[in-house]
């Protein structure tokens, strides 16, 4: 009997000693982080800075004009665990996603905006939803040579364009749609591949 007693102490003895190991390796208290986008990041394109962009029109070249008005702004948060482990707890990083939405007040479309910092995803995420097509490109290649489609110049509607690169819906699907950015006027020509009909910025309504 006094064996098993002796048995049953000397694992409560191992068992509080490991607990007290366990948390004298934790420094700290895990903390709750929040990670915005840059003004450099925000800057790329004129959706987020330039009131001017509150409103976007585009006229096809089957003679549809599309003018969405922006009715909402806003900011969330994309959680992801940081630093830590299962015994002490991990902290929260929570990256910004900037969101606007627009309404259609001539022509039958939709038009969407959001501009993402996702570390462990897709970082500085641009992402512009045209009617059904997915636009999407990393911010820092907006406005540089980095990648295949890359113009110097290109005109679209009868208007010059510089620094511009071409972008397919969801990164690479090119029967879709593709779209046309730069850093001064964000996607100024978009074109729907299934119905050969293209969308270009009009300057001035």
């Amino acid at each position: 009997m006094k064996t098993i007693h002796t048995f049953i102490i000397i694992i409560i003895v191992l068992l509080l000693q490991s607990c007290g190991k366990e948390k004298g390796n934790c420094f700290g208290t895990p903390g709750t982080y929040y990670y915005t986008l840059t003004p450099e990041s925000i800057n790329q394109t004129p959706y987020f800075t330039n009131k001017a962009f509150d409103t976007i029109s585009f006229g096809s070249d089957k003679g549809d004009t599309l003018i969405f008005v922006k009715t909402k702004s806003d900011t969330s948060w994309y959680e992801e665990l940081g630093d830590g482990s299962p015994d002490c707890g991990y902290s929260k990083n929570n990256y910004q996603t900037l969101h606007n939405i627009y309404t259609a007040i001539k022509g039958n479309g939709s038009f969407d905006v959001k501009h993402s910092l996702k570390w462990s995803v897709v970082p500085h995420l641009l992402e512009v939803k045209f009617n059904d097509i997915n636009l999407q490109v990393e911010d820092f290649r907006i406005n540089s040579r980095i990648g295949t489609f890359f113009y110097e110049t290109i005109n679209k509607g009868n208007v010059t364009y510089n620094n511009a690169i071409k972008i397919y819906h969801n990164l690479n699907d090119s029967s879709v749609g593709e779209g046309f950015i730069n850093k001064e006027f964000g996607f100024f020509s978009i074109k729907d591949n299934r119905t050969n009909t293209e969308y270009n910025y009009l300057k001035r309504l």
